[in-house]
């Protein structure tokens, strides 16, 4: 297994784009410690050419859309990549805060009472 290698991708393509860049950068000095470690900094909404699911360990640290919204985890299930985090399904979710407190009440785990606003519509809101 010694040819199995970590590739942080890094950076992104939303407004978010310089806070991965720090982030991408502190997981790679973390990671390369102890593992080998590449660092990609993705510029674009695809993955990659040069990556092989047989060869490469996925660390996705992105921040906002195509990162956090399980769009570039959908890619690298997709290709059958192995990587750190919640799959796309999950992502997804967890994007949508509101859609997550429904979630996770359904299941009886509390949640705080809140307010959900309509950016759209900012006078049209409901309580949950």
């Amino acid at each position: 297994m010694t040819d199995i290698h970590w590739v942080v991708l890094y950076g992104g393509v939303s407004s978010e784009r310089e806070i991965s860049l720090i982030s991408g950068k502190a997981v790679v000095d973390a990671l390369a410690a102890h593992r080998q470690v590449r660092a990609v900094d993705l510029r674009e909404r695809s993955l990659p050419k040069n990556l092989d699911p047989a060869k490469h360990l996925i660390f996705p640290v992105f921040h906002g859309e195509f990162g956090e919204d399980g769009e570039v985890q959908s890619l690298l299930e997709e290709q059958g990549f192995i990587f750190a985090g919640c799959n796309a399904q999950s992502s997804a979710l967890c994007m949508h805060k509101q859609r997550t407190k429904v979630a996770v009440a359904h299941y009886g785990i509390p949640v705080p009472q809140g307010m959900d606003f309509n950016w759209q519509n900012p006078r049209r809101r409901t309580r949950s």
